[in-house]
Order: C-alpha cells, then structure tokens, then sequence
C-alpha cells in the first residue's frame, strides 16, 4: 500500500511539472506559438528578419536600440549593414559564408515559425517544389511566399496597420491580407531571408545578405537623409509607410 502511495504522488508531481521556460536564448531567437501568435509578448521582424520579442513596450525600438552602435538615435548605413551581418552569422550555422536551404529551414522552423503559421508560406522555404519568386513573392515553395511583388520602393506593395508588429487586425475592404513576415516588419517581405537569394541558387551568400541590406536601408529611408531616426522608425508602418 505504502509503495503504490509514493507511486502515485510521484506521478501527480510529474504531470503538474512543465517545460523549461526559454532561458539561455540567443538575442532575438525563440519559437513560436501556433497561429502566429509568439511567445514572450509583441513581436517585431526586423527588416533582415530577425524576431525580436518584448513583454512590454515597443519591439521596433528593441531592434533599433540594438542596431545603433553609437546609441545617437540615428541608425547610419554602415550601422545598418552591421546589425546585417550579425544576423548573416547567427544563421550561418556551419560559417561557410552561406545561408543554406538547411539553415533556411532553421531560421523558419525555429528562430522565426511565426513567418510560417497563418501567413501563406507553410511548406514553402528553400528548394521545394516550383514556382518563381521576387521580392516580395513567391520563392520556389510549393505555397509560395505570398506578398504584393515589386511595390513600395522595390521591396512589395502594401500598407498595414501603424502597430509595428501587432497580430493581424481588422482590415479595411481594400487593403491586402500580410503575408509571414510581412504581418511583423516594416517592409512587405514575407520571408526576408530567402529574399535576399538573388541569384535564385538556393543560397544566401554573405555578398547576397550585404546587397540586401544596403536596398533596405534605402526603402525606409523616404526623406533619402541617409539615416534612419528612431522617432521615424517608431511611427513607420508596416510597409514603409509614416
């Protein structure tokens, strides 16, 4: 009797005992919940596609703070491609200087599934299936990317709600439905990774990721100031838009 008494304690501890929370996580990494909604409070994808995660206040600032070296409130070019290459090294997993269907995988699987849940590209991702892609579209995925094509500034047409990384919300009669990433950054690319593979090799070089940043840069610089000013960036709408 005694032995079965401790059996069954020992079973009632274990079911209430839960997974670990996401301690030790790199900066900006950590899976999602199902249907796009994420873990840790609002999300924010930055314009290279990194996801940033905040309990409070706004993720936007979370990247930009991050990505202003010189914390001046201005986020230069150079700053810009830096904060770019961070990024490229965090997702090259094997460092060979490219961003592999593999890593790929990684990055929409575990650093970003939210790009893939609700969004129109589950399934999709590097090397599967057929189809053509451009910024902002379709990438060779079996349900493509989604997204408006060749729009604002060259980077997909669009404009979404000014709430820098809220979940999808009512929507006027004309305005597009967001696709992965897109639904969370600032510029209309529903996978920003692969959008930078612009050789259509199934690889993202360094090179690739660096030219990338540079067009960015220059699609949320509307005033062609040569920075980005936080104040700006805080107010900017998903799709470019202030």
């Amino acid at each position: 009797m005694r032995t079965m008494t401790v059996a069954m304690v020992a079973l009632a501890l274990a079911g209430c005992a839960g997974p670990p929370h996401g301690r030790g996580r790199p900066h900006g990494f950590g899976p999602g919940g199902p249907g796009g909604r994420h873990i840790g409070g609002r999300l924010f994808i930055s314009p290279m596609g990194e996801p940033f995660r905040v309990a409070d206040g706004d993720p936007r600032a979370a990247w930009f703070d991050a990505a202003d070296a010189d914390h001046d409130g201005r986020l230069t070019l150079a700053e810009f491609q830096a904060d770019a290459r961070r990024f490229f090294a965090m997702l090259d997993l094997n460092h060979d200087g490219e961003i592999d269907p593999d890593e790929i995988d990684h990055y929409e699987t575990r650093v970003a599934p939210e790009i893939r849940t609700g969004g129109g590209i589950a399934g999709g991702g590097m090397g599967r299936g057929g189809g053509g892609r451009g910024m902002g579209g379709g990438h060779r995925g079996g349900s493509g990317m989604g997204g408006g094509g060749m729009g604002h500034r060259g980077m997909g047409g669009g404009e979404g709600p000014p709430d820098g990384g809220a979940q999808d919300g009512n929507r006027g009669p004309k305005e597009p439905a967001r696709q992965g990433a897109a639904r969370f950054g600032l510029l209309d690319l529903p996978e920003p990774v692969t959008a930078a593979d612009a050789d259509f090799n199934r690889g993202v070089s360094a090179q690739e990721f660096d030219r990338a940043a540079v067009k960015r840069f220059g699609a949320l610089d509307m005033d062609h100031q040569g920075v980005l000013l936080r104040a700006d960036i805080l107010k900017m709408a998903r799709g470019g838009s202030r």
